[in-house]
């Protein structure tokens, strides 16, 4: 009589190294790659929205003693201005809805170990985006503001 091992219908979840140590499976790093290109996303069109917002809100930008201001309102008469604060506001919540969920993906990645390079960079990016994005549209509507 063989006694034979009972057959397996499938590969082992674990491997065994020389040394007797078990090791776990390599994890995907498509969470941390799709969390980089969100961030990313997220950076590039932040601050291509802010440039075209820049470039539109310049006939209402005012430079002074006192700083910087855009006078933007929901004025029936204007509707180019009307736009621009609709289009500012769903920037906003757009960015910042895209914005977390980058950052928090990010996170779970470098966590999990899911893609901890790529989610370093989404993290890097997402936070950098509302900065950038600010700058560069207050520099661009005081650049092209009237004189």
């Amino acid at each position: 009589m063989s006694m034979q091992a009972p057959a397996t219908s499938g590969p082992e979840p674990y491997a065994i190294d020389p040394a007797g140590q078990m090791n776990a499976p390599p994890r995907s790093r498509g969470l941390g790659r799709v969390a980089m290109f969100l961030g990313l996303g997220v950076l590039a069109g932040s601050v291509l929205a802010s440039v075209l917002m820049g470039f539109a809100a310049a006939p209402y930008a005012m430079s002074g003693p006192m700083g910087f201001s855009v006078n933007l309102q929901l004025d029936p008469n204007d509707s180019v201005e009307s736009t621009l604060v609709v289009l500012a506001v769903a920037h906003v919540l757009l960015g910042t809805l895209l914005g977390v969920w980058a950052l928090t993906q990010g996170i779970v990645a470098i966590v999990t170990r899911r893609g901890r390079g790529f989610g370093v960079v989404a993290l890097v990016a997402a936070t950098l985006a509302p900065g950038f994005s600010l700058v560069i549209y207050i520099a661009t509507a005081l650049a092209n503001a009237p004189r």
